[in-house]
């Protein structure tokens, strides 16, 4: 009886109404999940025709039809939890922000100055920090426009989670099939034709060391990492030889190089062709043939 009293009067039934904590951006945790399942879709079946140095990590459609469907049963709990992480940090704070002063546009202010905080981590790590900024900020415009929408349209929460949740699936799956379907017809990384004079000159490691290739077929390392198989970080300076080798050989599917340095144990002296006819590069790859390491000279 007290309870329905309390209810009934205008200023109580005003506290009643407002959202709960977890309405307070009704949908903002579906439609990020929908987001990372759509991006996730195109990191998957994208084929990986532009990487220069032959690494096969593109997926068939038999093996994205799999991966799907269980990374969404395994990873439904890490996606949510982030996804509610995020509410938390980006779009709750935001909507509260704007209701409290009357001003909609603050929660845009609160979505770029988080975002711009958010940034600092990925920029720590060596990434770009307007880039980092510019894909936080975009990644958190779509919960925000819903859960206000959904807060102003006064939409159940549970309606904008199921319709949230249905849309996103329907796109992830969209996407995924139109670009398993044109993988057909996508067209693949062609190195650049190098002739002899081309490959003579200098050679400089992306980390460190240098190789000289002379016309005469004499060349020099200076610096450079070997026993690259075993992991070492030894260097070595000496002299030794060299030789075309055109594409198609047994040694190696591209056109590149042999070096023979005899002074330099772990030296390998195949090396391939990568980069552009502009900027010519020079690799070889060690460990797993899909994801290996990468040893790279670029022409100075």
């Amino acid at each position: 009886m007290a309870r329905a009293a309390y209810a009934a009067h205008p200023a109580h039934a005003a506290e009643t109404a407002r959202p709960s904590w977890w309405a307070a951006a009704p949908g903002a945790e579906a439609v990020l999940v929908g987001e990372a399942l759509v991006g996730l879709a195109l990191w998957v079946a994208l084929p990986d025709a532009g990487d220069p140095y032959g690494r096969d990590t593109g997926v068939t459609a038999a093996a994205l039809l799999f991966f799907l469907p269980v990374a969404c049963v395994a990873g439904g709990l890490l996606l949510l939890g982030g996804a509610f992480l995020h509410a938390v940090v980006f779009t709750r704070p935001a909507l509260a922000l704007a209701e409290r002063t009357g001003r909609p546009w603050v929660a845009v202010v609160w979505l770029h100055a988080a975002s711009a905080l958010g940034a600092l981590l990925p920029w720590a790590y060596g990434a770009p920090y307007a880039d980092s900024w510019f894909w936080i900020t975009a990644a958190g415009v779509l919960p925000l426009g819903v859960a206000g929408l959904a807060l102003r349209t006064g939409t159940a929460p549970a309606s904008v989670v199921v319709r949230a949740g249905l849309a996103a699936g329907v796109v992830a799956f969209a996407v995924a099939v139109t670009v398993v379907a044109g993988q057909g017809e996508a067209e693949g990384y062609e190195p650049p034709e190098l002739g002899r004079a081309e490959y003579a000159g200098e050679w400089r490691g992306a980390d460190g060391g240098t190789v000289r290739l002379r016309e005469d077929g004499a060349a020099r390392v200076e610096g450079v990492p070997v026993d690259a198989l075993g992991g070492g970080t030894r260097t070595c300076t000496a002299t030794g030889t060299w030789v075309e080798r055109p594409s198609g050989t047994e040694r190696a599917r591209r056109a590149g190089v042999d070096l023979t340095v005899r002074d330099c144990d772990g030296w390998e002296e195949t090396w391939e062709v990568a980069g552009s006819a502009g900027r010519p590069e020079l690799f070889q790859l060690y460990g797993d043939p899909d994801q290996g390491d990468l040893w790279l000279l670029r022409k100075a």
